[in-house]
């Protein structure tokens, strides 16, 4: 499912909630709730509030994951190296990696991931 998917799962699901337990609360099917027509209203509304923050806390958590990752690392490296620096990017453990290096001059570049060996000098990508 899309990060919007889930986000849209998240909303209505709370709002979802925090309707149906001020609708019950308002009906009052138990007879438990006060007869004042304020009060009742404010203690549902309370109700369904502390009802749709529990369902918000849990469905925040996994609308906010990244999609198809399963609990994976995702690593993203940035590197400018000029004149005679020497630059050495190495990534591994994560299911996503993503490396981009940029060598002026004399520079030289070592580029390595977890299932690769590193490159040759000044061979980097």
């Amino acid at each position: 499912m899309s990060r919007a998917g889930r986000w849209l799962v998240m909303v209505c699901g709370t709002v979802g909630v925090f309707c149906g337990c001020l609708l019950a609360g308002w009906t009052d099917p138990f007879g438990v709730l006060p007869e004042d027509g304020a009060n009742r209203l404010a203690v549902s509304t309370a109700t369904a509030g502390a009802a749709s923050a529990a369902v918000a806390v849990p469905l925040g958590w996994w609308a906010g994951r990244e999609a198809g990752t399963g609990g994976g690392r995702r690593v993203r490296q940035r590197a400018t190296a000029k004149g005679r620096a020497k630059l050495t990017q190495t990534a591994g453990g994560a299911d996503d990696i993503d490396q981009r290096a940029t060598a002026r001059g004399r520079a030289e570049l070592h580029q390595s991931a977890a299932d690769q060996e590193p490159d040759t000098p000044g061979s980097g990508t």
